[in-house]
């Protein structure tokens, strides 16, 4: 039973249905408690502080994130104890707590590296990538989502291989090499398309509406984040749908249509209160970074300023 239930919530979690996918994974973790074998509490912990951290319930997934690691090392599960450390390093960098996010993804890294697992490798070398982005040290972020892409190529792993190229396109798009960012954005919504990733196909929308926006294309830029938010409405994921209305508002900001802007805002604000608790340090992951102000250049009328999150469905299948 619950191994259904875990297999279920997974693929809940891959098609983007968070709600139903937390159902699961808490009613899974509430059956392997009462029969108490420590490997698959901690694979369910895994579970389900992925989909809380997707939600952006990045405090109550620490809690069980910390709970897993403590599990995992107990047990000496090498695996679970890199993606446990992976995943609190993601949540410290959302406080902005890099230095302890670093020393973290460093441990993973070395742990990763020991045992020769790639597929995890790669997951490494992703977060690695979005500390670095969050730090806006461009260069790092862009070797590691590359070194991450390359492992997920070797693997014929398609769907990641494109959360990697989002990652790629982001940090192209914001060191200022809009021909690669449209690259490799392009290839990031094929492979989501493809796959049928819809997580990943909006959060691509998005970077490709943002990078619209960055070359004053206004029209572009609405096409894009249109298309994004149907899809993320219709995979039901709280935080994308959030990045792309206020993305939209700003692009209606900037056509003087404050009506529709107005709209799109309170639209996203009622999102934030309901389902994401109002926390403005909501996943501050490469969209985040996006939104600041650029001291290099002034910031247009009706730019786009994306916040949000990086489109990594992060569930881990158990057996």
């Amino acid at each position: 039973m619950a191994t259904a239930l875990s297999n279920l919530g997974h693929l809940c979690h891959m098609q983007g249905e968070y709600a139903a996918a937390r159902e699961r994974y808490e009613e899974c973790l509430s059956i392997r408690r009462e029969l108490g074998d420590l490997h698959d509490i901690a694979t369910s912990l895994t579970s389900l502080g992925s989909i809380l951290d997707m939600i952006g319930n990045s405090t109550e997934a620490e809690r069980i994130f910390e709970e897993n690691l403590a599990i995992t090392r107990e047990i000496g599960d090498l695996p679970l104890v890199s993606t446990a450390l992976v995943n609190l390093g993601r949540v410290a960098s959302y406080r902005g707590d890099y230095e302890r996010a670093r020393e973290l993804s460093e441990e993973a890294l070395r742990i990763t590296k020991a045992i020769g697992d790639r597929r995890l490798l790669a997951q490494v070398y992703q977060s690695r990538g979005a500390i670095a982005f969050q730090e806006e040290d461009f260069g790092t972020a862009y070797e590691a989502y590359l070194q991450s892409l390359e492992l997920r190529e070797q693997l014929e792993d398609r769907r990641a291989a494109g959360h990697s190229l989002a990652g790629l396109g982001y940090t192209a798009c914001l060191r200022g090499d809009f021909e690669l960012a449209r690259r490799h954005l392009d290839d990031s919504l094929r492979a989501g398309r493809e796959t049928g990733d819809l997580p990943g196909v909006s959060y691509a929308l998005s970077g490709l509406g943002y990078l619209a926006s960055e070359l004053g294309d206004l029209d572009e830029s609405e096409r894009c984040l249109e298309d994004g938010l149907g899809i993320a409405l219709r995979s039901g994921d709280p935080v994308v749908t959030v990045v792309t209305l206020e993305g939209l508002g700003t692009v209606h900001c900037g056509r003087g249509d404050f009506r529709s802007a107005v709209r799109c805002l309170a639209a996203a604000g009622a999102i934030r209160e309901r389902v994401l608790d109002a926390d403005e340090s909501i996943r501050p992951t490469q969209a985040r970074v996006v939104s600041r102000p650029r001291p290099d250049r002034p910031r247009r009328r009706g730019e786009f300023r994306l916040r949000g999150p990086r489109g990594e469905p992060r569930a881990r299948k158990s057996s």
